[in-house]
């Protein structure tokens, strides 16, 4: 599968640092950008982003380590390290929380997810893998904000959701996200091998 990001996009990665894992975890979002808008600064700003939004909810054991903004035509990686402020837990490298895209659009091809590693304790779940609800309303929480402070990043017009060159998308624009949810469940957070 290769992601497709049209003029006008980017693709905004995550990359954390855990402990226990010798690849970084990652989590990516599109987003809609304006002409001209320089990617050290988004990225930089992005990071901002994620220290007001979704630190809180990070194990301090675990952090950023960067952010990454891409195009089809050029990619930077800016470092930033920021460790979780979620107190000293334990985290199992496999948990992380998923998170639904809405694009208020039907059909599969309209429909994302993500996987935010790092947030989550062995007591935020039950035997059957569901989030306890006070865990899923905290993550949320951290989600709502961080969706916010995206809207707010200078350059960036919408949260966007690509569609890969092979499946039935393909030839469709971007869908605007207009929210993020927090399933019941727990994810596995899936590893990719970094470029470069």
């Amino acid at each position: 599968m290769t992601l497709v990001i049209p003029n006008g996009y980017a693709n905004i990665t995550f990359r954390y640092s855990q402990p226990d894992q010798p690849q970084p975890a990652s989590f990516s979002i599109g987003a809609g950008i304006g002409v001209g808008t320089d990617f050290t600064t988004l990225a930089t700003d992005m990071g901002d982003a994620w220290v007001a939004s979704l630190r809180a909810g990070v194990a301090s054991t675990h952090s950023l380590i960067g952010v990454n903004v891409e195009d089809a035509t050029q990619s930077v990686f800016v470092p930033r390290v920021a460790f979780g402020t979620g107190g000293s837990v334990t985290v199992d490298s496999w948990a992380a929380v998923v998170v639904k895209k809405h694009t208020n659009l039907k059909g599969r091809v309209h429909r994302g997810r993500m996987y935010l590693p790092s947030m989550a304790t062995n007591t935020d779940s039950d035997e059957a893998g569901m989030w306890v609800g006070a865990a899923q309303t905290d993550f949320q929480g951290h989600v709502d904000d961080f969706f916010a402070a995206l809207g707010g990043v200078d350059g960036v017009t919408e949260a966007a959701l690509f569609h890969d060159s092979a499946g039935a998308g393909s030839a469709l624009a971007p869908d605007q996200i207009f929210s993020l949810e927090v399933t019941n469940s727990i994810g596995i957070q899936r590893r990719r091998r970094l470029k470069g």
